[in-house]
């Protein structure tokens, strides 16, 4: 059986109710299932209702499809109107980006999550890491937003 290995590298929650909470990595670490491996906390803020989902290669991978419709899915009920496409348009954002490349991640089944002001980036050895660093981000979003709604992506 592979060893399935998840890291988060720099993650940002949504902020509301939850901040004080979430200001500490290892609360947000021990409520994600599986737990990452790594979890770097950073500042800034993600404050966005809408945006693209960028799926490189959506065309050909039916796994990159699938999990970028299901992330879409995530967005919509929590408010946030994020539509697909398989390329970013020059100066687009803010935008969230799935990406496969085993070069960058290379643990199979693993992935990299990444929250800037701007944008969110998964990145992944393969389509399952795809989808788990989706179902991560969920839980995320679930943790975060649960008691207190919004859209913003900020502090942990």
């Amino acid at each position: 059986m592979i060893k399935k290995v998840y890291i988060l590298v720099t993650f940002f929650a949504f902020i509301g109710i939850l901040k004080v909470r979430a200001t500490d990595p290892k609360s947000l670490k021990d409520y994600l299932v599986p737990k990452p491996k790594d979890l770097n906390i950073s500042q800034g803020e993600f404050t966005h209702n809408s945006g693209r989902i960028i799926a490189y290669g959506i065309a050909k991978n039916r796994g990159l499809r699938f999990s970028a419709r299901y992330l879409q899915d995530i967005l919509a009920k929590k408010g946030m109107n994020f539509f697909i496409a398989g390329n970013i348009a020059y100066g687009e954002s803010p935008r969230i980006e799935l990406i496969i490349n085993p070069e960058k991640v290379r643990k199979v089944q693993g992935y990299h999550l990444e929250v800037s002001d701007q944008h969110i980036s998964i990145t992944a050895h393969d389509e399952a890491g795809l989808y788990y660093g989706v179902l991560t981000f969920g839980q995320v979003l679930e943790y975060s937003v649960g008691k207190g709604g919004g859209s913003r992506l900020g502090n942990i």
